[in-house]
């Protein structure tokens, strides 16, 4: 692939540069020339980044490349794929245009013009694993549906001939993202800042942010679904948040090749920047007030080993790490991050007549409905995961009885 491998020595810094960046970010990073994928194919990738956050293990592969052109796209998506990697960054001496570097975000190939690369950031403390053991049993779990006690939901019994079948359940162990450290925001474009110590979590299917209500956990949605933003937008809100209050001009500037006015109308869908009038944009205030994290809410039942249920099954992120770690730096700083699983009861019933199935989600602390989280996998990459538990949960009803778990004694993180 003579047309996008970079031999130039500019272009090698570059490469050197982003690698950098990626070590301070925690990544190991190996550059070994062309790299051997599973196929045996050698491909133009000189180097790999590998993080391990708990039992999750992030790969980026760097590439250094004069530009890029669709076939330039499709030569590395096919090597992100045979090398098994989450995403291919490809650092340029120009920026591509911008219908491409939107439609190779997508696929997970993030096209880097050199102008536009930051500064490394000093060392992380970062990678640790906790738990949240089952306050409630699957037998109670299912006993509320069966009566209806858990709300939104009918009772589980024959009416007007109907009847609906538990068929099974499982204990999820449903993964969240977790980020200690300050968040501020530039209000009023006056220069008044608010700063507050956080420690935010946001649910691995999508990238919502979560929060402790009295029913259980809730999807804060001002922040809902920030995994789904694509990197062009995140790079346009670090900026934002790097300078405080920027104008459009300034913006297109600096992105020259970029439809910039589409990454502030995605920024603003989601809550993440605000308009102040004009062409002058600011970090919108975050949707924090009342937030009560699972992380600080629920610090006594933390755990470092898993909960001992044969029925456990133990979900993994869907979402990218690194891009809500990037978000939450742009508008404030990242100390500490975690992947604290949380406890979910997933149970499907089934309607007799209609053969029509449906999965109800439980909170194992709060033993009630997760109505939000249920809403929120339906429209995100988790579905595929919670999609296998269903399949299994048809082929066999066992697991249908399970203790719950005791508070483990181990608080996990200081406060």
């Amino acid at each position: 692939m003579d047309q996008v491998r970079c031999v130039e020595s500019e272009c090698i810094s570059l490469l050197k540069r982003v690698t950098s960046i990626l070590e301070s970010h925690g990544f190991k990073v190996e550059c070994n020339g062309k790299t051997r994928g599973a196929s045996g194919s050698y491909w133009d990738v000189p180097c790999i980044g590998s993080l391990s956050i708990g039992p999750v293990t992030i790969r980026i592969g760097v590439a250094a490349a004069s530009t890029v052109d669709s076939d330039a796209v499709e030569y590395y998506l096919s090597a992100k794929n045979d090398l098994a990697l989450d995403k291919v960054i490809v650092v340029t001496r120009e920026r591509p245009p911008e219908e491409l570097v939107r439609l190779a975000s997508r696929l997970g190939i993030s096209v880097v013009p050199g102008t536009e690369i930051r500064e490394p950031l000093g060392p992380r403390e970062r990678g640790e694993t906790f738990y949240i053991h089952p306050q409630v049993t699957v037998e109670e779990v299912l006993e509320r549906i069966r009566t209806g006690r858990i709300r939104g939901l009918k009772p589980v019994i024959p009416i007007l001939g109907r009847r609906k079948n538990i068929l099974g359940a499982r204990l999820l162990l449903y993964p969240l993202l977790c980020y200690r450290g300050t968040i501020h925001a530039h209000l009023g474009g006056e220069g008044a800042i608010a700063t507050r110590e956080v420690d935010l979590c946001f649910e691995a299917g999508s990238g919502s942010l979560v929060t402790v209500e009295e029913h259980g956990l809730s999807i804060v949605w001002e922040w809902g679904q920030l995994g789904e933003i694509e990197d062009t937008a995140v790079d346009v809100l670090a900026v934002i948040g790097e300078i405080g209050t920027v104008s459009l001009t300034q913006l297109k500037e600096h992105f020259s090749d970029m439809d910039v006015e589409i990454a502030l109308s995605v920024l603003e869908e989601y809550g993440l920047v605000d308009r102040l009038g004009g062409d002058m944009y600011t970090i919108a205030k975050p949707p924090i007030q009342g937030y009560k994290s699972p992380m600080t809410e629920l610090r006594g039942l933390l755990a470092k080993e898993p909960p001992q249920a044969r029925c456990a099954r133990r979900l993994e992120p869907m979402v990218d790490p690194l891009k809500l770690r990037r978000i939450v730096e742009s508008i404030g700083t990242v100390e500490e991050e975690a992947v604290l699983y949380y406890p979910v009861y997933m149970v499907v019933v089934e309607d007799e007549r209609s053969d029509i199935k449906q999965t109800i989600l439980v909170d194992g602390v709060k033993g009630t409905r997760l109505d939000d989280l249920e809403e929120v996998v339906s429209d995100s990459k988790m579905v595929k995961a919670i999609e296998k538990v269903m399949d299994e949960i048809e082929m066999g009803g066992e697991c249908m009885s399970e203790p719950a778990q005791p508070p483990h004694s181990q608080p996990a993180r200081p406060g």
